[in-house]
């Protein structure tokens, strides 16, 4: 009687096994970023339903998206905070400010010691590129997607852009990385130019001038197809590029 009482349970045990499995087969799993409650977070995966359905209130992100409470913080893959210098993007959601989640990054400048500068070992990771001035969600990617800071660099920040100057050491040329954001109304602007003066850029002129857009491969981060340099009389704050840019340390 006791050896069948055992199975009985070892049964019933192996069958609620069974069904929990069949009930998160297929299911899609993600990466999120689970706070601990001391300011830091882990990274661990759950089902989607569970993501849905309550991980997203208190406090919880996912990895690439933004840092709950950290204004002009994302995740990095290993759910460590990173500040951003400075973030070009097209704004797919119409919401002020980047939100990775939604919007397709452009390019983006990584803050790795968040030292709140520019410094040795941070990193300029691009993405994708708008193929057009309205087509919000259509895009061209870059071959080359991370710059990584050496020695060799020089910088011009402000409030309104952020120029970085990069030296190839094998080479001795220089490399140019240029976000300037519409604080003063006037453009909203990412461009790249390698030596040669061979360049890719995108500009929304807010109220003057004309928007542009020029991509070529040859730029640091080589886009993967040729565009002219394309131009729209449009004087508005228009989606297809957006620019934010954090502050220098006062």
């Amino acid at each position: 009687m006791r050896t069948h009482l055992i199975l009985g349970v070892v049964v019933a045990l192996l069958v609620a096994a069974i069904g929990a499995g069949a009930a998160t087969a297929g299911q899609t799993r993600l990466n999120i970023c689970h706070t601990t409650g001391d300011g830091t977070f882990q990274l661990i995966e759950v089902a989607e339903p569970a993501y849905l359905n309550g991980h997203m209130d208190h406090g919880d992100g996912v990895t690439g998206g933004v840092v709950p409470g950290m204004e002009g913080y994302v995740f990095d893959d290993a759910c460590v905070p990173v500040a951003l210098l400075a973030v070009a993007y097209t704004n797919v959601d119409g919401e002020d400010g980047y939100n990775p989640d939604v919007d397709v990054l452009i390019a983006r400048f990584e803050d790795i010691d968040d030292d709140g500068v520019p410094s040795v070992g941070d990193i300029i990771r691009t993405n994708r590129y708008p193929i057009d001035f309205n087509d919000l969600t259509g895009a061209g990617t870059f071959g080359v997607t991370q710059h990584t800071i050496t020695d060799d660099f020089h910088v011009i920040y402000s409030t309104v852009s952020l120029d970085l100057i990069l030296t190839e050491t094998d080479t001795g040329t220089d490399q140019v990385f240029r976000w300037t954001t519409n604080t003063e109304g006037t453009t909203e602007l990412y461009q790249e130019v390698s030596y040669g003066a061979e360049f890719t850029l995108f500009r929304d002129a807010i109220n003057v001038s004309v928007d542009l857009r020029r991509v070529n491969p040859v730029s640091p981060s080589q886009p993967d197809a040729a565009a002219g340099m394309e131009n729209l009389l449009r004087p508005s704050d228009d989606p297809f590029i957006d620019v934010d840019i954090t502050p220098p340390p006062a």
